[in-house]
């Protein structure tokens, strides 16, 4: 799986990251592939305090930015659809708390979801959405190639009977 840019925050010493002012463009493959990741595998572990800013991402494989470490920012940042009509498919994934998403221009056509907060109840390192705040975003969902677009905003929790709870 390729992505734009990978930040593991497990590792010692990466925290306050900073990624501002960048252009993603096709990145690929549409398996899976990501624009920006942003991984923290414990997160009782420091916090990675990761912010992304002033961004543009055009056709990310599956998503333009995974968010899977606490207290991260994705700001100001534009970004038009990804490449994959896969059902969990989204433009900003969170999965984890204490995430803002604000001030964005996310234009959806072939992803499920706009902006996903989601997590699988069975194997998550956390308990829960904790302090998440999505303000001031221009979401469009156009579904112009795809019956697959459905949500501008959606938040679930998949459950150990498979079974994905929605709260939106």
């Amino acid at each position: 799986v390729a992505n734009g840019i990978v930040v593991h925050g497990h590792t010692k010493g990466c925290e306050n990251i900073t990624i501002s002012n960048c252009y993603f463009d096709t990145i690929l493959p549409v398996n899976d592939a990501c624009g920006i990741s942003l991984n923290q595998t414990n997160f009782y572990d420091t916090p990675l305090h990761g912010v992304v800013e002033n961004c543009r991402f055009v056709d990310c494989a599956k998503r333009a930015v995974k968010i899977m470490a606490q207290n991260v920012t994705v700001q100001n940042c534009d970004i038009k659809d990804v490449l994959s009509t896969d059902i969990h498919a989204s433009m900003i994934d969170i999965m984890a708390s204490h995430c803002r998403v604000t001030n964005n221009t996310i234009n959806v056509n072939r992803a499920t979801y706009g902006i996903s907060c989601q997590y699988v109840a069975e194997t998550s390192t956390i308990t829960g959405f904790d302090d998440i705040i999505i303000e001031n975003n221009y979401i469009n969902v156009a579904n112009e190639d795809s019956t697959n677009a459905r949500d501008g905003l959606t938040i679930g929790i998949v459950d150990d009977t498979k079974k994905y709870t929605e709260v939106t």
